[in-house]
Order: structure tokens, then C-alpha cells, then sequence
């Protein structure tokens, strides 16, 4: 070790006062806040957002307008709620049907599972 000791004037902030009140000077303007923008400005600041959004939208959106449908032949509520054409066709009748009709009906369209 040596028994000097360490020069730290390099160090010494008022060393140079030029250039001590230029590195205050930076620090100080880079530390301002802008001053804040009208409110005009702000949401014409968000126009070209908000209107690709829309656009978006308004594409997703019109998909199912313009998309081809499927042509697909009517269906009456009996056929979507499973109840045999027989029955329909008993319903459907001017006379009342017998009870072994109704039993031909029922078993008519329906395999017989044990």
C-alpha cells in the first residue's frame, strides 16, 4: 500500500462552476411537466384509433349480413320435438282414433329395445 493520499478533487462538483450550473440548468428542464393539452387536442389525438376500431367492428359485425345461408327446408315443431308423423297424422284426423291405432302410431317409427 502507499502512504498517499487518493487525489479526489476530480470529484469536487463546484470545481467548475460553468459547468456545475449547465448540468443544474439540463437536470431542471428535463424535470418540467408539459403543460397539459386542451381537451380538443386530447381527442383528436384518439381519432385515428376510435375510427380503426370501428372499422373493425363494423366488419365483424357485417359478416353475417352478407354471408350465404344454406337453403334448408322447413321444420314443424313436432319433427323438433321427436313425436312420430303417425301421431301427427292422428292429431291431425276428424276422427278419434282407436287405442290400438295410437298403440300403431307410437310403435310405428320407434325399433323395439329390450
Amino acid at each position: 500500500m502507499t502512504d498517499s493520499p487518493l487525489d479526489l478533487s476530480p470529484l469536487d462538483p463546484l470545481r467548475d462552476e460553468h459547468a456545475l450550473d449547465a448540468r443544474i440548468a439540463v437536470i431542471a428542464r428535463d424535470a418540467t411537466i408539459p403543460p397539459p393539452a386542451d381537451l380538443f387536442s386530447e381527442l383528436a389525438s384518439w381519432a385515428r384509433p376510435a375510427l380503426a376500431a370501428a372499422a373493425v367492428i363494423a366488419a365483424v359485425a357485417a359478416y353475417p349480413l352478407f354471408r350465404p345461408r344454406p337453403t334448408a327446408r322447413p321444420v314443424t315443431t313436432a319433427e323438433i320435438l321427436g313425436v312420430p308423423t303417425a301421431v301427427v297424422e292422428l292429431a291431425r284426423s276428424n276422427t278419434p282414433p282407436g287405442v290400438i291405432d295410437l298403440a300403431e302410431a307410437l310403435s310405428a317409427e320407434q325399433p323395439h329395445v329390450r
